[in-house]
């Protein structure tokens, strides 16, 4: 097979989100805009995206942790129901 291809990084330095006109930035875009034959990425596969660009079959998948801050624990008080409601209520 003789083929060329050129690597290059995205104009925009992103991976893709619509914009209000509905047009797309960054690598979606370049897909959309034919700038570009494929993407090789970390993409979040999402149903918007979907709707625009084909995705091959993921291949690895780190997943998505979410970090939060555990309060300290103590010991519930009678009207600790109440905690969550301003003293107006």
């Amino acid at each position: 097979l003789k083929f060329s291809f050129k690597i290059k990084l995205v104009d925009d330095g992103l991976y893709g989100a619509p914009e209000p006109n509905g047009s797309w930035t960054g690598m979606v875009g370049e897909l959309i805009n034919r700038k570009a034959d494929l993407a090789v990425a970390g993409f979040t596969i999402t149903s918007e995206r979907e709707k625009v660009i084909d995705f091959s079959k993921p291949f690895m998948t780190l997943g998505i942790s979410i970090l939060y801050r555990v309060h300290l624990a103590r010991k519930p008080g009678y009207f600790s129901f109440l905690d969550p409601f301003s003293p107006a209520v």
